[in-house]
């Protein structure tokens, strides 16, 4: 499924931030009774985003996110969504203000990823409750996505569906000589691209996780083809080429 971002506010007709039987699909906190908008609201963002860019209607289904404070998405657990501290198209980012469940001290935010660039950085989607009802916010992995002093990055909640937008994370320089699962998904992608692994051993299709000569000259080719430097390694150009991410020094 493809991801779409969403960079602007949303309409007040939409049903995605409209409460949960009353027009709409939200399970946030109804915020304005007249409109049963859940909009101005961290919580009522994230959750309109969840079902909206998985374009399911089915709340009860599709959406078993927890409700309430902010910071108390993190730690959620039984919704059986994945959690992580690498940023995902999709996710939720959260954050805890003060301690995490003392509602006294804060109630955190959440925000919704829209995009993630090669470094880490995300541009979400926010709501402020009494606040703004909708902005776009970019949030830096060099500062631990800081948001403020009083508050604490606890990580990611990742979105189940398969958008088709994440990217491979190549965290190392490949070249001869290298093994491991890293090189199994460059061979995977050269491959597929067409290029000539030819035969190792049990490996009919040339994918064994080993960076040898084969894949050294399958590797020039893909980047002679993309005007690269051809030296048969693969960096942060050519890992750019291939359309992943790249982390190595």
């Amino acid at each position: 499924m493809k991801f779409v971002p969403r960079t602007s506010a949303p309409s007040a007709t939409n049903k995605f931030y409209l409460k949960a039987g009353k027009g709409g699909y939200n399970r946030a906190m109804e915020i304005n009774k007249n409109t049963h908008s859940c909009l101005p609201n961290c919580v009522g963002m994230v959750h309109g985003r969840w079902l909206e860019s998985q374009n399911q209607t089915n709340y009860s289904k599709y959406d078993k996110l927890p409700t309430g404070n902010a910071e108390n998405y993190y730690p959620y657990t039984k919704d059986g969504y994945k959690r992580g501290k690498e940023p995902r198209i999709g996710a939720i980012i959260c954050w805890r203000k003060g301690k995490a469940g003392n509602a006294s001290d804060g109630a955190g935010h959440v925000a919704f990823v829209e995009k993630v660039y090669d470094n880490g950085d995300v541009l979400t989607s926010n709501s402020a409750y009494g606040g703004s009802r909708y902005y776009t916010k970019l949030y830096k992995k060099s500062t631990n996505y800081y948001m403020g002093a009083k508050y604490t990055f606890q990580g990611f909640i990742y979105n189940p569906t398969n958008f088709g937008d994440d990217k491979y994370n190549l965290t190392r320089l490949l070249k001869r000589g290298c093994t491991g699962s890293d090189v199994k998904e460059l061979q995977k992608e050269l491959k597929k691209r067409g290029y000539n692994l030819g035969k190792t051993g049990a490996n009919k299709d040339g994918i064994d996780g080993g960076y040898g000569e084969l894949t050294k000259a399958a590797v020039k080719k893909f980047q002679k083809a993309k005007k690269l430097t051809a030296d048969g390694t693969v960096g942060k150009n050519t890992a750019h080429a291939l359309g992943w991410l790249y982390k190595g020094k």
